[in-house]
């Protein structure tokens, strides 16, 4: 995933990285809120999804939102 975030990158070191307030695990799902508005030129962490496999937990998924 950060290789994936440097890759977008431009020289002027845009999009910047932003994450919301963080509201909470449930239902193998963490959950990021922006209560406030979001700027062009971001990403924005949104959602992560985790599951479960032989006890150990791992990442199926993360959304983020392109400002």
């Amino acid at each position: 995933m950060e290789r994936w975030l440097r890759s977008q990158v431009h020289e002027d070191g845009t999009p910047f990285r932003a994450t919301g307030r963080f509201t909470g695990c449930r239902n193998q799902q963490c959950v990021f809120a922006y209560d406030y508005g979001i700027l062009h030129n971001h990403l924005y962490l949104k959602k992560i999804l985790f599951g479960h496999y032989n006890g150990t937990p791992y990442i199926r998924e993360i959304r983020i939102l392109v400002g």
